[in-house]
Parts: structure tokens; sequence; C-alpha cells
């Protein structure tokens, strides 16, 4: 069993990994995302909409690079043509991507709902750079597996995260005391605007 100063000690350094705060943890678990969250939120979706313009930008340049060295080495016209076929498919796979995440986070961003999940954690990484967690009947992933190291597997959390882009905001153990009085439930139906 834990104690006390464990538990401190693990809940500040859950804060430090998912850059959230005791204000946070406050709207999330009433239902709604905070100030300061959605500006983290705003920052991330702008990264996302240059990763869809910058393949499209630099597709073009790629293209005339990849015809002007076929014409160096002497090869065919249709092995240059698959060559730039080649690049747009990569390309277009690339922004579409990017443009999916957009959307996901323009709906959670626009709703502005935050749901929670309780539940025994299982951490995995799924590549050199990337972390996953599972808890109850959800996947959670990140490329920042930084964010995911202060879980504890085999330990049950509540985790507060958004809907559309899975995005965990913040998370606490289970049992762990609320430091603020719950509000009640018609504040719930229409949380306050942050």
């Amino acid at each position: 069993m834990n104690s006390k100063f464990d538990n401190t000690q693990h809940k500040k350094q859950l804060m430090v990994a998912l850059e959230f705060d005791a204000d946070d943890l406050k709207a999330n678990h009433n239902g709604y995302l905070s100030k300061r969250q959605r500006k983290v939120l705003n920052r991330i979706r702008r990264i996302w909409k240059i990763m869809v313009v910058l393949p499209i930008s630099t597709a073009p340049i790629v293209i005339i690079l990849a015809i002007l060295d076929g014409y160096r080495i002497h090869d065919t016209a249709s092995s240059r043509f698959g060559i730039c076929i080649l690049i747009i498919l990569i390309a277009g796979g690339f922004s579409y991507h990017a443009y999916s995440k957009v959307h996901k986070f323009n709906k959670d961003l626009f709703k502005g709902d935050v749901l929670g999940i309780s539940g025994t954690i299982i951490t995995r990484s799924f590549s050199r750079r990337g972390k996953s967690l599972y808890i109850s009947d959800q996947i959670f992933q990140t490329q920042k597996p930084y964010r995911f190291d202060w879980f504890t597997s085999g330990q049950i959390y509540t985790i507060f995260y958004l809907p559309y882009s899975k995005y965990v905001l913040s998370a606490k153990l289970f049992g762990e005391q609320d430091s603020v009085p719950e509000i009640p439930k018609i504040l719930k139906a229409n949380p306050p605007i942050v």
C-alpha cells in the first residue's frame, strides 16, 4: 500500500507529465475544458494545420527534383511518372492524416466536453517513441512517451479525455480525495463558461 507521501509525489509527477493543475482537474471533473487547456489544444491544432499544408507545398518541389534527376540518369518517362505518382500519394496521405487530426481537435474545442473513465491501467510501448494506455474499453496513444511514463500498470485511475481526439487532459488515482466540493447537477448540465 502506498503512503500518503508517495501518493502526493505520484500526483505531482502526473500533473507535470500531463501538464495540468488543480484548476484543470476540477474543470475536467465537472465535464469541461479550462481556459489554459483550450490554449494548449489550440497550439496543438495549429501544429497539425501546418502539417496539412507542408506536404502539399513541398510535393511540387520534390516532383521537379525527381524529374530533373531522372533526366540526369537517363531513365524512362514511365519511371519518372511512377515516382511522381508515388510522391503525390505519400504527400496526400500525410496531409489527410493531419487534416483528420485537425478535424477531431476542432470538434473537441467546439463542443468542449470532457469525458472521464475509471479502471485499471495497462501501459505498453507501441514503437520506440510511442506509448499506449489501456483502460476499460479505451486505448489512448501518444508519440510523447513521457506523458504516460508516470502511470503505473495495475493501478486504478480516473482519466479525463477529449472524446474525438482521445487526448488525455488529466488523471488521478482512483479514490483520491477531491479538493473541491461536488457541483450540483443543474450546473453540470450547463457548465460555467471559462
